[in-house]
């Protein structure tokens, strides 16, 4: 099977109120680099309010992951 679909790639790197910039970087080449590789979401903009652990999206951060992504996929 031969499917030819378009990727979009969130950046995704934070944890612990920190931002992986070598993660964000690598994220950031596979964009360039690959004619069917879009970026998506940064999730990276979601801080502590966001998250119960300061790792995991909650309530609130799950909504607006998902307004981030609909704003890529318009």
């Amino acid at each position: 099977m031969n499917i030819s679909a378009p990727i979009y790639m969130a950046r995704a790197s934070y944890a612990h109120s920190v931002i992986d910039d070598n993660v964000i970087n690598a994220q950031n080449e596979l964009i360039q680099e690959f004619e069917n590789i879009y970026a998506g979401a940064n999730t990276d903009i979601l801080g502590i309010t966001y998250r119960d652990d300061d790792i995991h999206l909650n309530k609130y951060g799950l909504e607006e992951h998902a307004k981030l992504w609909l704003s890529y996929l318009k």
